[in-house]
């Protein structure tokens, strides 16, 4: 049986937050998100997602880049 660590007070991360300022890009603009190689296709998928679930009229394009990702607004 797998053991379980119970702990207390432990911020719970607001959602989005951590995703950049896609929403203040103008066409031809990027920005940066450092993660790590393995956590750079999930971190892509996140903005890429929350943008297109928001309605934003904009369109984004990311690039996995070594320590992370690039998001481009392209439209």
């Amino acid at each position: 049986m797998t053991e379980f660590k119970i702990e207390k007070n432990v911020k719970i991360p607001e959602r989005g937050k951590d995703l950049g300022p896609w929403r203040e890009l103008k066409i031809g603009e990027s920005y940066f998100i450092p993660c790590g190689p393995e956590k750079a296709g999930s971190v892509a998928g996140r903005v890429l997602g929350f943008a297109r679930r928001s309605k934003w009229e904009g369109k984004l394009t990311t690039s996995q880049i070594h320590d992370g990702v690039r998001v481009w607004r392209i439209k």
